[in-house]
């Protein structure tokens, strides 16, 4: 089973243990390892479907969903909710990875991301304006910070760190669990909780391992796969709230919670790019029912 790195496994932790055991019991004992049937993988992410059996994998670079992966976009944990398992958005949005090869069991999530920094806290769309800001190398991301009035600096991960130490970016956009894993603290003492970026990801099988799997088994696999995701979201919620309350006390974190208002004004800043994103990639219709669901 192929789960996402570090910096996400605060989400993921306990998901591995569901499937296991779902192993273990010996339903598929004698026909897969646990390794070729399940995948779990962050939506827009890059891929590869020869791989897919073995591992995690998906052909395409699938930078539609959501609009890179909800920025602005889902406005809390209730939100995504009503998205992903209370309608029917969920299983429209799965429908897209079918002409890939790839058959979504279930939905997951890896948190919401804030904004942190060395400058100074970030409570109105002013204060980013001028800043450098480490994004991953998405063009949609990079063109939504640039959209805030920040300068986008796209790099890898594993620099991030340095990138704040030396001064080549003030700061960047993250879960709670990447800044408190990854030391991010030590370098970007300012953190803002933001949710502005809900960061999707899912359990994912190739159609054609579904294919070698038995009828009789199939609806078990769908249902473990939706218990197991429901699990590791709820500890994975859970945590994150502990992880806000530990940077402060242990490691003197400046942590500040961004009004309704404020982020209103971020999400305007983006209105013209996610039309344009949701014209490019066909997702307009579906951007729009995710939205119209954002108060409900």
């Amino acid at each position: 089973m192929g789960l996402l790195p570090g910096p996400f496994l605060d989400f993921h932790n306990g998901v591995a243990d569901g499937f296991q055991q779902f192993i273990v019991v010996g339903v598929f004992g004698d026909i897969f390892e646990a390794s070729d049937i399940f995948g779990l993988a962050g939506i827009g992410q890059q891929f590869d479907p020869a791989q897919f059996d073995h591992g995690v994998g998906v052909g395409q670079h699938l930078s539609c969903f959501l609009l890179e992966q909800g920025k602005m976009v889902v406005k809390d944990y209730a939100h995504a909710d009503r998205v992903f398992f209370e309608s029917d958005i969920g299983e429209k949005a799965a429908s897209i990875l079918d002409e890939h090869g790839i058959l979504l069991l279930s939905w997951h999530e890896s948190g919401m991301q804030g904004f942190y920094n060395s400058k100074r806290p970030i409570e109105k769309i002013q204060d980013i304006k001028g800043m450098t800001m480490r994004t991953m190398e998405s063009p949609t991301i990079a063109a939504a910070m640039n959209a805030y009035g920040a300068r986008s600096i796209p790099m890898a991960f594993p620099e991030f760190y340095s990138a704040m130490q030396t001064g080549v970016v003030d700061g960047g956009e993250n879960g709670i669990y990447a800044y408190y894993v990854a030391k991010h603290y030590e370098v970007a003492p300012y953190y803002t909780v933001t949710n502005h970026r809900y960061l999707t990801s899912a359990f994912l099988m190739s159609t054609k391992t579904w294919k070698r799997i038995p009828d009789k088994y199939k609806e078990l696999v769908k249902k473990t796969a939706l218990e197991s995701s429901l699990y590791g979201i709820g500890e994975g919620r859970k945590t994150e709230d502990a992880r806000y309350e530990e940077v402060q006390k242990k490691f003197g974190t400046k942590l500040n919670i961004m009004s309704e208002e404020a982020k209103a004004d971020f999400r305007k800043a983006v209105e013209k790019l996610y039309k344009q994103v949701g014209k490019k990639t066909g997702m307009q219709e579906l951007l729009d029912e995710i939205i119209a669901l954002r108060d409900k």
